[in-house]
C-alpha cells in the first residue's frame, strides 16, 4: 500500500511450489487486490497464469475509458470539480490515477 500511495509499482514475489498452479493462481489474484501490479516467477509453467490475471481485462479497459472521459477533461484542465457520478458511483482523482495506470499498460493491437 506504500508503494502504491507513493506512486512507485510494487511487484510480488515468487511462489516456490512451481507445480502447484492452483495456489500460484490465488497467490496472484490477492497480490493483484492488495495493489501489486505483477508477480515474479521462477518456473516457464508460472507465465501465462500469471500473465492472464495482471493485465487488464476487457472490462477493466472499458471502465478506465469511461472514468478517464468523464474526469479527464476536470483533471487536465484541473478545474474545481473534485467527483463526478459514472454509471452511478462517484468518480475521482484516486479513480482517474487507477484507470491512466491501466490504459498505460495495455499493449496497442
Amino acid at each position: 500500500m506504500d508503494a502504491r500511495a507513493a506512486g512507485v509499482g510494487a511487484i510480488d514475489a515468487i511462489w516456490q511450489k512451481v507445480d502447484d498452479i492452483d495456489g500460484l493462481v490465488n497467490d496472484a489474484i490477492l497480490a493483484k487486490r492488495l495493489g501489486y501490479g505483477g508477480k515474479c516467477i521462477i518456473h516457464p509453467n508460472q507465465i501465462q497464469p500469471v500473465h492472464k490475471i495482471f493485465v487488464p481485462s476487457k472490462n477493466e479497459i472499458e471502465w478506465a475509458k469511461k472514468v478517464i472521459e468523464s474526469l479527464g477533461p476536470s483533471m487536465e484542465n484541473r478545474s474545481k470539480t473534485g467527483a463526478v457520478k459514472t454509471e452511478g458511483k462517484m468518480i475521482d482523482a484516486v479513480h482517474y490515477k487507477h484507470a491512466k495506470t491501466i490504459l498505460n499498460n495495455v499493449q496497442e493491437e
